[in-house]
């Protein structure tokens, strides 16, 4: 992360996230700006670092850093993919006791170290699927709706298996022959204690290279759960 040193560097979100990112920073960086939607005459200065407009940001054209500090750091992505010149990071400040920062590559916003933290500290993720908020039982139930017609023994693989909740209700209902992936080694670490006795059938993969490795896969249901909302390319 050398670049952090070398570059410009940007925090977009002038906000709670933005100024965890830069006490983050404080010993390990300097910050030249922030980046912010509401950037204008009311406001140009948060902590007393600049704030300036993505659309100051898009007109610069040396190399710089971009540090996205926001909750949900896919509402800006889209912006910062115009701008050829920048060294993209995702500042994670959820958590105060472990801050997290990591390089975008391959335009990908999302990475296995991103997602073992989220396990990691999400309790959620290792409560029981009857214990889950009622969005993610409603989408377990709808899609074990789809899946109830076919034969017990009719194979389902799960991309992005996670903390493996939905294996547990296949598993619940009777439904054994199942592939789990996720590359998170967190994930699959948890969806081993919540499934013991088929732990077996959970694997810490890259689904591009699971799925190009078992190409003449046939007479499968492949299921993903709040999987491609996270994938760009």
């Amino acid at each position: 992360m050398n670049e952090l040193n070398d570059m410009r560097v940007y925090i977009w979100g002038a906000g709670v996230y933005g100024k965890r990112a830069l006490e983050y920073s404080k010993d390990k960086f300097s910050v030249f700006a922030f980046v912010d939607e509401c950037a204008g005459d009311g406001f140009k200065e948060y902590y007393s670092i600049p704030v300036i407009t993505k659309e100051e940001l898009s007109l610069i054209e040396e190399e710089i850093v971009v540090i996205i500090a926001m909750r949900y750091p896919s509402e800006v992505w889209g912006n910062l993919l115009k701008i050829s010149n920048a060294h993209i990071y995702v500042f994670d400040g959820s958590n105060t006791e472990n801050l997290f920062l990591y390089k975008i590559n391959n335009n990908e916003i999302c990475c296995p170290e991103y997602f073992d933290k989220v396990y990691d500290e999400h309790r959620p993720y290792s409560e029981h699927y009857s214990k889950q908020n009622l969005f993610i039982q409603n989408l377990f139930n709808k899609t074990f709706d789809f899946l109830k017609d076919n034969p017990k023994e009719s194979q389902i693989i799960e991309i992005g298996c996670g903390s493996g909740l939905f294996a547990n209700m296949l598993f619940d209902n009777g439904y054994t022959n199942y592939i789990g992936i996720d590359f998170s080694t967190q994930a699959i670490e948890l969806a081993k204690k919540a499934n013991v006795l088929y732990s077996e059938k959970f694997a810490c993969k890259n689904a591009i290279d699971f799925l190009k490795r078992n190409s003449g896969l046939s007479d499968c249901t492949f299921v993903l759960l709040e999987v491609l909302e996270h994938i760009n390319n």
